[in-house]
């Protein structure tokens, strides 16, 4: 019977100093108490921040991290059965920090399938012309190492002198989902990159050229959430299989560098 429950919760977090009211023991049962009452009522939030104090109060007690793990994949479970697959991933990837297993890696896999499949079919739908006919790809990842997935994608259309290439984005609850550039590249080109460079953070980088040699570059990449245009050349040569290797030493490094 919780007549306060804020107001135990509020005595069990406080911090330990020579000046509280509060022993350990009782910080440790109203605890054991406020973890009680929000299973019971089902506030997942609120037992997760319970969990988390009394794992860093109690650290030999590995039976919090068993519980901890459980509880986020039930979180998580919500957020999918609702629909929002990127919350989901961003929620169970917190399990896996406490404790990764077999059930929590592979779900994880199958969910990034499916957030991977959610969200090229959004963008198709969104711009479906550009999509219909010609090349396309995307590429799926946490571009910005937040936690959560986004797409950034391409199509490539055929035209007699100048094929055109739209790049777009779309993250990872599809409340932005955009055309971010577009620009022409000569119809005899082939792609030579369409997809990640670099890993802290990640870019995306669509390259072209002819007979093995890469003659151009688009670099994109999201600053504050917000996709764009980092860096172009389409005055390169360089052999096709080098691209990645200078565009990661030489474009990325130095940005990384300034």
């Amino acid at each position: 019977n919780v007549e306060n429950i804020e107001s135990i919760i509020q005595q069990g977090i406080a911090l330990q100093s020579e000046d509280d009211e509060i022993g350990m023991d009782e910080r440790l049962e109203l605890l054991a108490a406020a973890k009680d009452y929000y299973a019971q009522t089902g506030n997942l939030e609120n037992l997760i921040n319970v969990l988390d104090i009394l794992r860093e109060l109690e650290p030999e007690n590995t039976n919090y991290d068993a519980e901890l793990s459980n509880i986020y994949v039930e979180l998580a479970n919500r957020y999918v059965n609702d629909e929002n697959l990127g919350e989901g991933i961003f929620i169970l990837n917190q399990a896996a920090k406490i404790r990764l297993t077999n059930d929590i890696s592979a779900r994880i896999e199958e969910l990034h399938d499916l957030h991977c499949e959610e969200l090229n079919s959004f963008l198709k739908e969104t711009y479906s012309s550009d999509f219909t006919g010609g090349q396309w790809g995307s590429s799926y990842t946490d571009y910005d190492r937040d936690g959560y997935f986004e797409i950034f994608a391409y199509t490539k259309k055929n035209n007699t002198n100048t094929d055109t290439v739209n790049v777009y984005y779309c993250n990872s609850d599809k409340s932005k989902c955009i055309n971010v550039d577009n620009f022409g590249v000569p119809s005899e080109s082939q792609i030579m990159l369409n997809g990640m460079v670099s890993k802290n953070p990640v870019y995306f980088c669509f390259a072209y050229g002819i007979n093995g040699y890469c003659t151009g570059y688009y670099l994109f990449g999201l600053s504050d959430g917000n996709p764009e245009l980092i860096e172009y050349d389409t005055e390169i040569n360089i052999p096709e299989n080098e691209i990645k290797e200078y565009i990661e030493t030489n474009v990325v490094g130095s940005r990384e560098t300034e």
